[in-house]
């Protein structure tokens, strides 16, 4: 049912960064035999990837390069929503591993339905599952504290009353928070807190 509504309704855009054109080539036969993937042209150099970045936002990338590790960080701190896949299994910035054992084609198709799982669920273009990224994220005790009294329903001065901290303190703590895990505002902190499994 799931492939069916993969290939049939969601069009998916992926972009490869790679310097190993034979990968690419390869790799260009295995995406064109899936339809709900639209290959976007391959860039060779993670410079030219976040050029590119500016005006297109592909889904997922796919990353097989030397630098890869310090380029998904950055990556990772400037465009958290994308969805990063790496054939390196330490790699500790992408969000998913293409492994050696499964047909490349099958673990992607896998991929694309867990995609589409997590937009039926949170219905923004090119979201991962926010576990994914909140896992990569460090929150400090203080952090925690005001985000759950946050999903609890406790206004700025109700939190800074019962933390003894200052109204001004508590919103800049809330807006730290929503640059950490990309909230457009407080509303989508809470919600991304809460499906997250960060705050039960």
């Amino acid at each position: 049912m799931l492939d069916t509504i993969t290939s049939s309704v969601v069009q998916w855009d992926i972009l490869i960064v790679s310097n190993n054109l034979c990968f690419i080539e390869g790799l260009k036969r295995i995406l064109e035999t899936i339809d709900s993937l639209r290959f976007l042209h391959p860039l060779n150099e993670p410079e030219q990837t976040f050029l590119l970045l500016e005006h297109v936002r592909p889904d997922f990338l796919l990353v097989q390069h030397p630098q890869q590790d310090r380029f998904l960080y950055q990556l990772k701190q400037r465009y958290p929503r994308i969805c990063s896949i790496t054939l390196d299994q330490d790699s500790p910035y992408g969000d998913y591993c293409i492994s050696s054992g499964i047909s490349f084609r099958q673990q992607l198709q896998e991929l694309l339905q867990q995609q589409l799982q997590a937009r039926l669920r949170f219905p923004i273009k090119g979201v991962p599952l926010y576990h994914n990224l909140i896992k990569k994220i460090k929150f400090t005790q203080q952090e925690l504290k005001i985000l759950a009294l946050l999903t609890y329903g406790y206004n700025y001065e109700e939190i800074a009353d019962k933390l003894n901290l200052s109204r001004n303190t508590i919103k800049k703590y809330v807006n730290l928070l929503r640059d950490k895990v990309n909230a457009k505002d407080k509303a989508h902190l809470i919600c991304i807190a809460l499906r997250s499994g960060l705050i039960a």
